[in-house]
């Protein structure tokens, strides 16, 4: 019961997150409160119901992708990553660079 009431306030206000922000690219949900709930947010239609219900404005929030984030996810490692490859311009290694593999050869 508790969790059920947690996880319907917990949807309403990513909802009213969405509706204020419009995140066209989506709305992820990702940490602990996240990973508690998995379960409901994936299975139970409650979550979906109350992210939703928006009244004349549920149209607008239905067009907002929603994506869940899974915990072994390294979205920080991902993130250093993507600046790396932002500042470098490409994956390349920098030259003088060896794998693992070339040293034990």
């Amino acid at each position: 019961m508790v969790v059920n009431k947690f996880t319907e306030i917990f949807a309403t206000e990513a909802g009213n997150l969405a509706l204020k922000t419009l995140p066209t690219g989506g709305l992820y949900l990702l940490g602990g409160v996240t990973n508690g709930l998995l379960d409901y947010i994936l299975t139970d239609e409650c979550f979906k119901h109350n992210f939703y219900d928006k009244g004349r404005l549920e149209d607008q929030v239905r067009q907002v992708p929603l994506f869940v984030i899974k915990p072994e996810t390294e979205l920080g490692l991902l993130g250093a990553e993507e600046c790396a490859y932002r500042e470098l311009g490409s994956y390349n290694r920098p030259e003088g660079h060896h794998d693992h593999e070339e040293d034990d050869q």
